[in-house]
């Protein structure tokens, strides 16, 4: 699979982790990840910093928790289709257990919710972010 795929799967499975740090979620499927407001159009401004620096070993503890990420989304796959099926409340709790479940993932990697979607948004910008990453997730499939 080429590096585009990697990507884009990477992307859906932060989507569901990115529920954690956002607002009551109660209305959302577990797929969604909540636009950011939309700015008017401005002049653009010079930066005087650069980027935010995302060490080596935050790129590897991203990549490692993104695959746990990906294997708690495959394992909660059935599990989701069938609470779908007994309502609204058993899905919730189902939701919910994935979401503790990916949060500890990412906290087992050694990085916070809020470190890992920094780096999920940077990396979005970021070209050589996307790379490093992408060789990350790379590293050992």
């Amino acid at each position: 699979m080429g590096s585009t795929g990697r990507l884009a799967r990477l992307i859906a499975m932060i989507s569901m982790l990115a529920a954690l740090v956002s607002a009551p979620l109660l209305s959302q499927t577990p797929q969604m990840r909540p636009e950011p407001p939309r700015q008017e159009k401005q002049e653009p401004k010079i930066l005087d910093h650069q980027p935010p620096a995302v060490s080596d070993q935050d790129v590897e503890a991203f990549a490692a928790a993104s695959k746990d990420i990906e294997k708690l989304n495959i394992a909660f796959l059935p599990k989701f289709e069938e609470a779908n099926k007994q309502g609204p409340a058993a899905a919730e709790v189902t939701r919910r257990q994935a979401l503790d479940d990916m949060k500890r993932a990412v906290e087992k990697r050694g990085l916070s919710v809020d470190k890992f979607n920094a780096i999920y948004d940077l990396a979005g910008s970021n070209p050589d972010l996307q790379r490093r990453i992408d060789k990350a997730l790379g590293s050992d499939r």
